[in-house]
C-alpha cells in the first residue's frame, strides 16, 4: 500500500513478475477488424460511419435525429387531440 496526495493505492499484482503481452495474430488483427467494424455500423440504416455507434442511442446520429423528431411529432399529435 502507498499513500498519494491522501489517497491509499494499492498493487493488486507484482510489476516483476508480470509477463509482456502476447502479439496480435493475424486472425485476431481479422477479428479486431470485424469487430470494429460491426460497432461502426448502424443497425437501421446499415451505413458504416467512421465513429463507433453510441450505446445510449443504439444507432447512428443522423437515424437518433430522425426518430427524435418522429417522437416529438407523436407528442405534439397526441397533446393536440387531449386538448381537443
Amino acid at each position: 500500500m502507498t499513500w498519494r496526495n491522501g489517497l491509499r493505492f494499492g498493487h493488486l499484482y507484482r510489476r516483476s513478475l508480470a509477463l509482456p503481452v502476447r502479439p496480435m495474430t493475424p486472425a485476431r488483427w481479422r477479428s479486431h477488424q470485424r469487430m470494429m467494424l460491426a460497432r461502426r455500423t448502424c443497425p437501421l440504416c446499415r451505413t458504416t460511419g467512421e465513429y463507433c455507434i453510441p450505446t445510449s442511442l443504439g444507432c447512428c446520429l443522423d437515424c437518433a435525429d430522425g426518430l427524435a423528431l418522429a417522437e416529438l411529432e407523436q407528442l405534439l399529435t397526441l397533446a393536440r387531440a387531449a386538448a381537443a
